[in-house]
């Protein structure tokens, strides 16, 4: 039988780095003698498999930044923490006119672009997502009541000077 179950731990290596490991205890009763076998699993591959899909099923495809599944964690932890979290949310009005005229290609570059514009708008720790579509959800790091407003104030002014994307004025 194996005593306990097989979880995660770390282990070191004879050089002493650490990785991860899953490690079981089996013991065997040979007349009145108990004898223990443990065998050290390396499972780096693993864990970093699931690392991956963590990151893909929490990343928008199109924009690399957090998707819906991670915007809803993102706000489950902050209300977790505290009785209220500013959200505010842009919509792109005709945004799919820019897919139509030129294609998803460029929709998608601009996408990115927007993306970027409001990170380097916003604060560090302010969270944007793209949950999809046209729209961005940003949840402003701690801030009171001026501090969402200014925030909503340079998300606007940095989205209103328009796009240059693969050569075309959006």
């Amino acid at each position: 039988p194996v005593i306990g179950a097989t979880r995660p731990v770390y282990a070191r290596r004879s050089d002493g780095a650490l990785f991860p490991a899953e490690i079981s205890v089996s013991h065997v009763r040979v007349e009145d003698q108990n004898y223990y076998t443990a065998v050290i699993r390396d499972v780096t591959e693993k864990v970093e498999a699931e690392q991956a899909l963590v990151r893909l099923a929490m990343t928008d495809p199109v924009t690399g930044m957090p998707n819906r599944a991670a915007l809803k964690e993102h706000l489950l932890g902050e209300l977790g923490a505290r009785r209220e979290v500013p959200v505010f949310g842009i919509d792109l009005d005709h945004f799919r006119w820019v897919n139509d005229s030129y294609g998803h290609e460029v929709g998608d570059a601009a996408l990115r672009e927007i993306g970027a514009a409001l990170r380097a708008a916003l604060e560090p720790d302010d969270f944007i997502a793209h949950p999809g579509g046209d729209e961005f959800i940003v949840a402003p790091a701690d801030c009171g009541r001026a501090g969402l407003e200014d925030r909503i104030d340079r998300a606007v002014k940095a989205l209103n000077c328009g796009l240059a994307v693969e050569g075309y004025e959006i």
